[in-house]
């Protein structure tokens, strides 16, 4: 897989990786926290490899969500966050802790709360982009 070729010299570093939906899986994130190696990518049903991953978390709440709300499920280190931003966003981490919050900054609408998890991610977006663009066709 090309994502542990890119990695390979990062093992024992405490590196933290930032995953695009194709990579992003939970054995993946598994052998990568064994190296030292931890992780935090968006999660799509269609597109990752849901294996192992609570079902429930997967599925979109019947109750509508406001903007900014969150819910998440941990096992072991990895977290499993479902946050809503006028759609449902997953993210899978283990990086981050799920209870630790941060903001989204939009032009129109200003701050919109996220798990620390989400901000991350969302500030490495544009080099994730370039990476799947690249290496998931």
């Amino acid at each position: 897989m090309v994502a542990k070729q890119l990695c390979q010299n990062l093992s024992g570093r405490n590196s933290i990786i930032f995953t695009g939906p194709s990579i992003t899986s939970l054995n993946l994130y598994q052998e990568f926290e064994k190296q030292e190696i931890y992780c935090c990518g968006l999660l799509s049903t269609r597109k990752s490899d849901c294996t192992g991953l609570p079902q429930c978390m997967l599925v979109n709440p019947e109750s509508p969500q406001q903007r900014g709300q969150s819910r998440s499920m941990m096992r072991g280190n990895t977290s499993l966050i479902s946050w809503y931003n006028k759609g449902h966003f997953r993210f899978l981490t283990n990086a981050y802790s799920p209870t630790k919050e941060g903001v989204i900054i939009k032009r129109k609408s200003g701050e919109i709360p996220c798990p620390l998890a989400v901000e991350a991610f969302a500030a490495h977006l544009s080099y994730i982009c370039k990476y799947d663009d690249k290496y998931s066709k």
